[in-house]
Parts: structure tokens; sequence; C-alpha cells
């Protein structure tokens, strides 16, 4: 993890040293550097983007992408006001490394360790949601790195906010490891430094004198940044008796708002955080202090390459809270964004806004009492954080909660009035920079009643911190250790050699510590029909299939229908699909490779190849014959699909009731059994 830590700074870096060739640039001194560091991930990003169907990865590739974004950094830096931008840049060095000291131990904790490593041994550790979003965003890295098809479901394009995974891929991919997950957490914690060291930057050039007083600096920084989930943990020690909260899944009682951090959202969401950085940078760049419309326009367009979705919801409120922007400028911005977001990233933007993974909007959806708490909303969103944009109100007055209103209208329009889980992640990662940005305008540390205050609130913050790194570090491992996971990315190796680019199929289990199929890594698979729709552009007969695959929680019988001829067959895949998947599915005589207790098989229907081998009297005997084989290997969904086909043709059919019974009773679903027997009875009679 760390070697792809510091090789992502060099990739990020070599660019910034380029344009430091330039004697007017050097005169920054290191100035330059954050927005200089900020213009390369961009640029990086782009290039990698635009370049990944047209060029191969290799050396190639990385000399011309570098060259592109040196290119760009060089002609922003002379751009820069100069008298502005030279400062002394101690303290924003020190305060990024401060914020980002944890995050290390908690990656380093996190991931396969196939290696052996000393916070970690073989076969792994992982805590919510590692197993799931970080497995995920591994799953999209290697799948760059192989072309542009879905990870996630075979022969579809792969639709998704990726750009900062093009950054990861181009970094990855002069590494062949076994496992590329500890490669993916280096790029997110480089991602994750710049982002702080942006934020410090950002303090530094608006207000320097919190950032150069280090107690005023330890105290915002820690109440911005650090994770205290105060509204849940609350509710949850007042209901179970015992700390808990959302990002590791630990809470008791349902949550219907998201928490989210900075410092959390850069550990598992670099994409988020990469727009967030882009964001904050624009925020800079529009204030009075430092004017800077050429840097604008690149962060702009860079934050919507990121996500459009984020865009859409944050830069309305970005430009309310700094000065107003001509509608012109908007529209050709918009335009431009628009017009080239395709060029770049190889889609239209308005797919991902459409895509049919997305959640739908639910207009006023919550319950009466939650409106009872709607003026706590900025601290059940924010934590820590609300509560001090309200003691800075109370402080500060009138003037400061019109300030502050913008923030709160977002959080209530889009968890009150126009709400989904997408959206309502989404405006909670927007509201924290917003109140970041409040609180850098307003907070003042004066009387002793503030000292006593935010002295309080930094030590939340410090506990918070320290719980968070508890709980990713020190709580009971999600893995199952007692299952030879080696043997899976061994069977990896083999199938970037002998099989690539043929998807194959492998079970996942939430209960065994894996959210996304390890196979994922090197070929496409499949985890659940949410991620293939999310991550795809499917069609109408494959979102038809998907659809059955939801219902049934059964992917081996749609596996042909949706491109998958191939499957991993392993202890997992045992555990979870059972003796029932392998006796219809698995065909010894047709096994193509094994590698240790993990083999490699051709999927093949051995109930249908048996029921095409014998003779039937009519149509309806052989729909009934194979309805029948079907339920009595246990495939009981299936099944009753054919029942129910038999009946809408013919409702006095005395097989179809008698097999429909038989099938509902085994699913527990003991009514309606009795009702399709009572039926056939009745028949009979």
């Amino acid at each position: 993890m760390l070697t792809l830590f510091f090789f992502s700074l060099l990739t990020l870096g070599l660019p910034v040293l380029v344009a430091y060739l330039d004697p007017t640039v050097r005169r920054l001194n290191w100035g330059g550097v954050p927005p200089a560091l900020v213009f390369s991930m961009g640029m990086v990003s782009s290039a990698a983007a635009f370049l990944h169907d047209r060029i191969s990865y290799g050396l190639l590739k990385y000399f011309i992408v570098e060259s592109m974004a040196a290119l760009c950094v060089w002609g922003l830096l002379r751009k820069i006001n100069w008298k502005k931008a030279r400062y002394s840049t101690r303290a924003i060095w020190i305060a990024s490394i401060f914020l980002i000291a944890d995050s290390v131990v908690i990656l380093l904790r996190q991931g396969w360790h196939l290696e052996g490593f000393f916070l970690g041994s073989a076969p792994g550790y992982f805590r919510m949601p590692f197993h799931e979003d970080m497995m995920r965003n591994v799953s999209l890295v290697t799948g760059l790195l192989r072309g542009s098809e879905s990870p996630f479901l075979a022969g579809t394009p792969l639709v998704y906010q990726t750009f900062w995974f093009h950054f990861a891929a181009l970094c990855t991919s002069f590494f062949h490891p076994l496992s590329y997950y500890p490669l993916v957490l280096g790029c997110a914690l480089a991602t994750h430094w710049v982002f702080f060291l942006v934020v410090a930057w950002a303090i530094y050039l608006l207000r320097p004198g919190i950032l150069l007083r280090w107690k005023a600096a330890f105290v915002f920084l820690t109440v911005w940044l650090f994770h205290i989930d105060i509204g849940n943990m609350i509710f949850n020690l007042a209901s179970t008796g015992s700390l808990g909260m959302e990002a590791d899944w630990s809470m008791q009682h349902v949550n219907h708002f998201r928490y989210l951090s900075p410092k959390f959202l850069g550990l598992v969401g670099p994409q988020h955080t990469l727009f967030l950085l882009f964001f904050l940078a624009t925020f800079v760049f529009r204030s009075r202090r430092s004017r800077f419309v050429a840097g604008e326009w690149a962060t702009t367009l860079f934050a919507f390459y990121t996500g459009p979705i984020l865009f859409l919801i944050g830069f309305p409120f970005l430009w309310w809270y700094t000065r107003p922007i001509p509608w012109k400028r908007v529209a050709l911005l918009s335009a431009t964004a628009t017009l080239t977001f395709q060029g770049v990233l190889g889609f239209p933007s308005w797919w991902i806004w459409f895509r049919p993974g997305s959640t739908g909007i639910q207009w006023i959806p919550k319950f009466t009492w939650h409106w009872a708490i709607l003026p706590l909303l900025p601290v059940l969103t924010c934590g820590l954080l609300g509560v001090a944009a309200f003691f800075v109100v109370y402080r500060r007055g009138k003037r400061a909660w019109l300030d502050l209103a913008p923030a709160f209208f977002l959080l209530f329009f889009f968890n009150f009035i126009a709400s989904s889980p997408e959206l309502g992640r989404h405006s909670t990662m927007i509201a924290m920079i917003l109140l970041g940005w409040f609180l850098l305008r307003w907070v003042r540390i004066q009387t002793p009643l503030e000292h006593r205050v935010w002295s309080a609130m930094a030590s939340l913050a410090i506990l918070g911190e320290v719980y968070l790194l508890y709980s990713y570090t020190l709580k009971p491992n999600l893995l199952r250790t007692d299952l030879p996971w080696g043997d899976y990315f061994s069977m990896n190796q083999l199938l970037r050699q002998q099989y690539p680019h043929v998807p194959v199929l492998s079970a996942i289990g939430s209960d065994l510590g894996i959210a996304k199929p390890v196979v994922g890594e090197a070929t496409t698979s499949f985890a659940l029909a949410v991620d293939a729709l999310t991550h795809s552009r499917a069609s109408e007969e494959t979102r038809r299939i998907l659809k059955l695959e939801d219902r049934e929680q059964e992917i081996l019988p749609y596996a042909k229908g949706l491109g998958y001829s191939m499957v991993a067959w392993g202890p997992v895949e045992e555990i979870m699909w059972g003796q029932r998947g392998k006796t219809r599915f698995i065909d010894p005589k047709r096994r193509l490779a094994q590698v240790g207790s993990v083999g490699l098989y051709q999927i093949e229907d051995l109930v249908y190849e048996r029921h095409a081998q014998k003779k039937y009297r009519d149509a309806t005997d052989s729909v009934c014959s194979l309805a029948d084989a079907l339920a009595d290997a246990g495939w009981h969904f299936e099944a009753i699909n054919l029942y129910l086909t038999e009946l809408r043709g013919n409702n006095h059919l005395i097989r179809a009731h008698e097999g429909m019974g038989r099938s509902l009773e085994a699913m527990g679903m003991k009514r309606s059994a009795a009702f399709h027997f009572e039926k056939s009875r009745q028949l009979k009679n």
C-alpha cells in the first residue's frame, strides 16, 4: 500500500516538478504546490480517461499523460497572482501530515495481507464497509485495466463516475500483485492526503491566523474533519447501552439520515473525496481574497467530470456562498462541461443521471416524528460539525444564521422534500464543506465561554477519532479466516493468463466477510443486481433478467442469459450455493482447471439437458415435467413460474395446481399452497 501511496504522489508530483523548471513559477516557492497538485490530479485523471481506449497501459501512455498534465499545471501556475501566493507553508504540511496519520494505520490494517504485513496476517482483515465499497473500487480499477466493460455485468459498457478510477488504474498498471486491494488503498490514501493538504492550504490562504496558532488550528481541524458520529452514538448508547456508529454498521437502531465526515469519506470513497477536493479549490479560487478565474474554470470542469450528480447538488450552493455568477457564464460553463464530458470519459453525462440502478426520488418521504427532529438535522448528518455551527450562530447572531441557511436548506431539501439514499448521502458530502466554510468565516475563540466550548468539542472529536481507530483495527474481523482465500487469488492468476476477458461467476456472502467476488479482480463477475445496474448500461432484456435474479436471489439459473459461461467453484460456493447448485450446474467432466480447492467449470444446466433428452406427449406435458424436475431439485421459484405459465393458458390443469402447491409448501407459503391443493382436489372431483 505504501508503495502505491508514494508512487501516486510521484505521478502527481512529476508535472509539478516540470512546471517548477520555469523560473517564473519557481518564484512561488512552496506556496504553489497545493494548487499545483490539484491541477495535476485533475489533468492526470482527464488525460488517462481520454487515452483509455486509445493507448494501452504502459510507459508510453504514462509519459503522454504526465506531459499533458505538466503542460496544464505550468500554464495555470503562471497565471496565479504571485504576491498573494508567496507565504510560508510549513503549517500547511504539518497540518496535512497530522490529519492523515491515523488514516495510514487504518488502511494498513485493512486488506488481504496475502504477502504478510506487521499490521495484519493472512488471509486478511476487513471491517465494514471495506469488505464492500473498497472491494467495489478494486473491481472498477482492475476492470479499467482490462478495458471498458463493466466489471459487474458481462457484455455491457461501464457507466459510472470513473474519473478517479482512471487515475488509480494508471498508477496500478505497472504492478502485478496477487491482489490489487492494497494498491488501490495506496491510491486512495494519496487522494486523502492531497485533500487534507488543500484543506490546510484553503484555511491558510483565507484565515491564516487559525493555522498559525497551533491550538486554534488543532481545534478547528479536528472539529471540521474528524469522525464523531455524535447523533448515532447517543441514540445507540441510550437504546443498547453501548457505543455504535453508522460507519462500521455497529449501530443497532434504524438510521434515517446519513452521517459522513471528511475523514471517513477519504477512507472508503476516494472518488467522492476527489470531487470535494475540486469543490473546495473552486471555493478558494472564487473567494474575494484569491480570485483566479482560470483555476476556477479548470477545477469546475474537473469537479463535473468527477461527479455530475454531486456537481448539480453542490455548485449552485457554492455560487450562492461566494459571489454571483452571470447566467451567460453559467450557460457557457455548463455547455462546455457537458460537451467535453463524453470526449474525456467516453459516454454522455446524462447516462449517469438516468441509470436504471439509480434510486428514484421520493417526495416528502419522512414520517411525522421525523419533522420533530428537523432542527437537529445538521447534527444528525454532520455530527459535531453541526453542533459547532449552531454554537457559532448562538454567539454571532442573525447574520451568522443567514450564512448558515443555505447549508441547512440543502440538508432539508434532500432529506425531507426530494429524498433518496443516494441524494441524502451526496447532500451530506456537500454540507460538510459548506459548514466548514461557514466556520472558517465566522469562528472566533475569544471569550472564556468560547474557549471552554471549543476545547470540549475538540476533546469529543479526539474521542470519536480514537473510537474510529479502534473500530477499524481492533474490532472482530468480518472475514472467515478458515477458508482458503489464497486459492481464489491463484485462480485469478490463471484467469489472467489463460482466460482473459472471459466472464466468470463466483459467490459472495456478507457472513463470510466479502460483498464482492474475489474473481472480480481478474475478470468480469457478478455481485448483486443493483451493482450491475449501477455500473453499466444494460439492455431491456438484461434488465428483465436482472429483475428476476433480484427477486429470487439466484444468479446461476440466469447466468447464461447474462453472458456468463464459466464459474469458479470452491469452498465459498459450497457454502453459499450448496449441493443444490452444484448438482444442477456443475459437471465434473467439464472442469477446465483446478487450483487448490477452487475449480473452474463450464456452466451447464444439467436439469434442462436431461429434460431435453426425453420425449413428451405434448407441450404441456413437457413444461410440467420440467417444472417437476426443477421442484424435485429444489428450484421452486423457477418451477412456480413454469406452472403459472401453464395455468394462465389452462386454469383447470390439475398437475400444475398440485405442483404449485408442493413448491409453495416447500417455500413456507402454506396458505397459498392450501389454495392450490384445494383447487386440484375440486378439479379431480
